[in-house]
């Protein structure tokens, strides 16, 4: 079956292709209206490592933003891997936060230039304004606490534990119109190609019925009809030969000018009453 077939089959059912077409738009506003509006917001943290000194008037190694490297990257990550754990999930319900949020320190979407950061991204979203951004701040807080835990866990010093910085605050959230779309879209489109997919089959088999009854009519042999001059059943020997001769006798009389009867006798012939003839006996005496 291709595309024409497909075509074909809606415009002949065409009646249940509009009823699922208004079945999906009354399924895709109803879920608009009750889909939830999510509210978003994003922020970022930058690991920061310590500052030191390898002597009197070293002062690059003081400016710790230039000592960022590929380990403090390494660090990022790992702080980015146990922010999405359960154990900090449930610590987060505990204090109060709510809905959910995404954590990346990956440079970019693309695979193939995209590398690991210091700095880690998080975007948290909510029902409302106010939850969004309570969630956002326990966020950043549960954060700083495990990057301490993380390092206080490997006997790193305090001197030479590294910090978090905020580089941007959460913002406002704002309204993530997408979800709507998204779900009442989705929901439309999955009635109409379940409801295409079921017209196409019940019409395919209909089809396939009504082309078994027209090939059984036209296969179907004619009804016999006996003709009006058909012989009898005694066949040319006997009672049809009987007729032929009467028939035969009728023409004649016709020609003659009367109709003769098929035993009417021939001219100049006569019964032996007619004719005074007498017919011989056998005398056994003489």
């Amino acid at each position: 079956m291709n595309v024409t077939d497909l075509g074909t089959a809606l415009v002949r059912r065409r009646g249940y292709a509009i009823a699922v077409v208004i079945v999906a738009i009354l399924a895709a506003a109803y879920s608009w209206a009750n889909a939830s509006a999510l509210r978003q917001t994003s922020t970022d943290l930058l690991i920061t490592p310590p500052a030191f000194s390898s002597g009197a008037g070293d002062v690059v190694d003081q400016n710790p933003l230039l000592n960022i490297n590929s380990n403090v990257a390494q660090l990022a990550s790992a702080l980015a891997t146990t922010m999405q754990s359960e154990a900090v999930a449930s610590n987060l319900v505990q204090a109060g936060a709510s809905g959910g949020f995404t954590v990346s320190n990956v440079s970019s979407d693309n695979p193939n230039t995209a590398t690991i950061t210091a700095q880690i991204h998080f975007v948290v979203t909510g029902n409302d304004a106010d939850s969004t951004l309570k969630s956002a701040n326990l966020i950043v807080a549960e954060a700083k606490r495990q990057l301490a835990k993380l390092q206080t866990s490997a006997t790193a010093p305090a001197k030479s534990q590294a910090t978090l910085s905020m580089l941007s605050a959460p913002g406002t959230p704002t309204l993530v119109k997408s979800t709507r779309l998204r779900a009442s879209g989705g929901l439309a489109a999955i009635i109409i190609i379940v409801g295409f997919v079921v017209i196409i089959i019940v019409d395919s088999r209909l089809v396939a019925r009504a082309t078994r009854l027209r090939h059984r009519t036209t296969q179907r042999p004619p009804s016999f009809t006996p003709s009006i001059g058909a012989p009898a059943a005694g066949g040319p020997s006997g009672g049809g030969a009987a007729a032929d001769g009467a028939a035969n006798g009728a023409v004649n009389g016709a020609v003659n000018g009367h109709q003769k009867s098929p035993n009417e006798p021939a001219p100049g012939e006569g019964t032996p009453a007619e004719t005074g003839e007498q017919t011989p006996v056998n005398d056994p005496v003489s």
